[in-house]
């Protein structure tokens, strides 16, 4: 959904909207024009407003991250499917979410205004919307073998074909940071973390993002964080897999009124 709004004021630097829909992804985009009447327009923002409260999240400050240090998927067919909040700064680097093996995903950098990448095999996707600092969104990146696809709250944003052989042998799985290297350290917020062994279908990922996961929805699941259980130092799979997660750092999980899912 699109929405229009003018303002003359060159001060005002906030809008706020108070009758969105929950679970509706509306797209902006801003517009300045000169006395000449010429207009230069921002990247196109998505936002999807959802009711946040109860449950829990895990918590980077930009020096932190989580472990699995033998986690055994390391090819295609693979899906990922994580929500994701940056802080303001969002992190060091190319702030990275997951990354495994010859997988990443990351954000192209930090700052308010970012895209997301998608590495695979040594090829990179890059989102064509950018994501904003302080909201959630639903990032699912696919790898068919042949095609590299990007989804943002639900809906597909990119893709593009590929070929070549899978590479390296990383057996960690890491969020927060590189897995072979102290680098690229992310901030911010990340909840209900799935790794799939089966490239997810458009329908599939549309129809499942904003809620839960079913206990009947778990063909493929190699991984299921959900950041609401904590043992000791580590967090939870949810999954039959059973890859727990070790804390580093300051690395958290928080029970406050900000995760996911209501």
């Amino acid at each position: 959904m699109l929405l229009d709004y003018y303002d003359t004021n060159l001060n005002d630097t906030t809008r706020t909207y108070s009758t969105l829909t929950n679970n509706t992804t509306y797209y902006f985009r801003i517009v300045a024009v000169n006395d000449s009447l010429q207009e230069s327009p921002s990247d196109t923002i998505l936002v999807t407003p959802r009711i946040q409260a109860g449950l829990s999240d895990a918590r980077f400050d930009g020096t932190s991250y989580m472990q699995v240090a033998n986690y055994p998927f390391t090819t295609y067919p693979m899906t990922f499917e994580v929500w994701v909040k940056r802080d303001s700064s969002g992190g060091t680097g190319t702030p990275t979410i997951i990354d495994k093996n010859i997988y990443s995903l990351r954000f192209n950098g930090t700052g308010i205004l970012q895209k997301i990448n998608f590495v695979a095999s040594g090829w990179t996707l890059s989102s064509k919307s950018v994501l904003q600092a302080g909201l959630w969104y639903h990032i699912a990146a696919v790898d068919s073998s042949s095609v590299l696809k990007l989804y943002i709250n639900g809906i597909l944003d990119t893709s593009v074909t590929v070929s070549g052989p899978d590479f390296g042998a990383n057996p960690s799985l890491v969020f927060g940071r590189d897995a072979a290297i102290a680098q690229n350290f992310f901030g911010g917020q990340i909840d209900e973390l799935k790794i799939w062994k089966v490239a997810r279908s458009a329908a599939q990922i549309s129809s499942t993002f904003g809620n839960p996961l079913a206990p009947n929805d778990t063909v493929g699941l190699v991984g299921y964080w959900r950041f609401d259980e904590q043992l000791n130092s580590q967090t939870l799979d949810a999954s039959s897999y059973k890859s727990h997660a070790t804390l580093n750092g300051t690395a958290s999980i928080q029970n406050q009124p900000s995760s996911v899912f209501p």
